[in-house]
């Protein structure tokens, strides 16, 4: 299995981060956020370096999710160029 996310669905991210878009995300586990993306960015653990999405997040909680526990993404923001994405 890959440790980078396929290029068409990081590209909805970047989307995302770019127009501010509200979102839930939904991760592998069944853990919920909603808030704006921010950015990805590049991690190392243990010598292997990984993905992570930084979301402002209501409450004004920061997180970095890795992307490659994202299983989908529902925009909320109207008009958006998109609404549901999913990652699995």
């Amino acid at each position: 299995m890959s440790n980078i996310l396929r290029c068409d669905l990081h590209d909805y991210l970047e989307i995302a981060c770019l127009y501010q878009y509200q979102t839930t995300l939904v991760l592998s586990s069944g853990e919920q956020y909603s808030g704006v993306p921010k950015t990805t960015i590049t991690k190392n653990r243990d010598g292997v370096k990984y993905e992570v999405l930084v979301v402002d997040c209501e409450g004004g909680q920061v997180k970095e999710i890795e992307l490659l526990r994202l299983k989908s993404m529902h925009v909320e923001t109207p008009h958006a160029k998109f609404t549901d994405v999913s990652f699995i």
